[in-house]
């Protein structure tokens, strides 16, 4: 089996149960030693899209969070060689559907 022994897939199966059951808890799986949160999980079976709202707000929040984060344009973007078309989405990010 080159170095993979049935100890180790034992283990690795193990595992990955484990972080499958968290994973679907939706449970804060990570801190950093400081305690700053750099992981959640999130069980979307338990989402309603925030019905009777324009916009949900998880992608509020992110939107927030990530606003210095989204990259600007500095020139006109090109064609997608050889095709003649582009995609700018630079004015359509207000767009959730």
């Amino acid at each position: 089996m080159g170095g993979f022994s049935r100890r180790d897939f034992l283990k690795r199966t193990a595992a990955s149960s484990v972080a499958g059951g968290i994973a679907l808890s939706g449970i804060k799986v990570a801190e950093a030693s400081t305690g700053e949160t750099v992981g959640t999980m999130i069980d979307l079976t338990k989402c309603d899209g925030c019905k009777g709202k324009d916009v949900p707000d998880c992608v509020s929040a992110c939107r927030t969070e990530n606003k210095d984060k989204f990259p600007e344009p500095v020139e006109d973007i090109g064609n997608y060689w050889p095709q003649k078309k582009f995609e700018d989405w630079s004015e359509k990010r207000g767009l959730t559907k």
